[in-house]
């Protein structure tokens, strides 16, 4: 059943996602499709958000903790979704981290 508390928390999750995507937080990971490098609003922390289909997650406490569990997303699954899509017309700015979480991701994605 979906509540008000619910309703308000993703709210507020939509909200924290958009200044993400303002301040430029969001990254694909290059050579890896559907893999995203997310900065936390302070910029000291860096969690991977896996965009997949069957596969979606984000490595942040709160997805692995709290919203995964039950199905609903954290802030930076949303600042990936939110984030304007690369076109022609918009290409993405060469702010791209590469490879340099790849060892990570492989530790990180083939847990169970």
């Amino acid at each position: 059943m979906v509540t008000a508390s619910v309703i308000r928390g993703l709210a507020r999750r939509l909200e924290k996602a958009e200044f993400l995507v303002a301040d430029g937080a969001v990254d694909p990971i290059d050579g890896c499709d559907g893999y995203f490098a997310v900065k936390n609003g302070d910029g000291a922390q860096v969690y991977l958000v896996n965009t997949t289909d069957g596969r979606e997650k984000c490595s942040c406490p709160d997805f692995t903790e709290w919203q995964g569990p039950v199905g609903l997303t954290c802030k930076h699954q949303l600042a990936v979704e939110v984030e304007p899509k690369v076109t022609d017309e918009n290409p993405r700015p060469d702010r791209r981290l590469g490879m340099l979480l790849l060892s990570w991701l492989i530790t990180y994605d083939s847990g169970p």
